[in-house]
């Protein structure tokens, strides 16, 4: 499928679907943080229900990141399993951890993605190895829906694409 088909189904995806989890890789870095940030601020914009959970807590340093504060840490007693998944910056599932046991049997994940060792693990695979970062495959994908950009969204793109350049390097 190509990179602009693959935009139009995630767009669809996400249209048609409301109480996501959207979840990025154990220790996250800058790209893991922010991608997870832009699509919930995303899916906030969409007005759609959302939980945004990680294996492990968010370097203080990326504190600055609007919605971070709305990332959660995984319980070991899960109380509600999640049916539509967004995982961001994963290249398989096992990266996601613990968050792993929060998936329903039989999920529907859109798998957002820019590592070239990516496995295709979702049923919608939005992955685009010639990205410098999952963020910058989120700016495209933000552009689908005709939503108008500001300081807090561009916020979260630049830093997943600063860091994951090391400096734009």
């Amino acid at each position: 499928m190509k990179y602009s088909e693959q935009l139009q189904a995630a767009k669809s995806f996400i249209q048609a679907n409301d109480h996501f989890l959207v979840v990025s890789h154990v220790q996250p870095d800058g790209d893991a943080i922010s991608s997870t940030c832009a699509v919930g601020y995303l899916l906030d914009r969409l007005k759609k229900n959302f939980v945004m959970i990680n294996e492990d807590s968010i370097p203080e340093k990326f504190g600055y990141l609007p919605q971070v504060e709305q990332i959660q840490l995984v319980t070991k007693d899960p109380q509600h399993f999640f049916k539509h998944i967004i995982a961001v910056d994963c290249a398989d599932l096992s990266r996601m951890g613990q968050a792993e046991q929060l998936i329903s049997p039989n999920p529907e994940i859109l798998n957002i993605d820019h590592h070239p060792t990516n496995n295709d693990y979702g049923q919608l695979n939005l992955v685009e190895p010639s990205a410098a970062a999952t963020a910058e495959i989120l700016y495209d994908l933000y552009d689908q829906f005709d939503l108008a950009w500001d300081q807090d969204f561009a916020t979260c793109i630049y830093t997943g694409i600063l860091t994951d350049t090391g400096g734009f390097r």
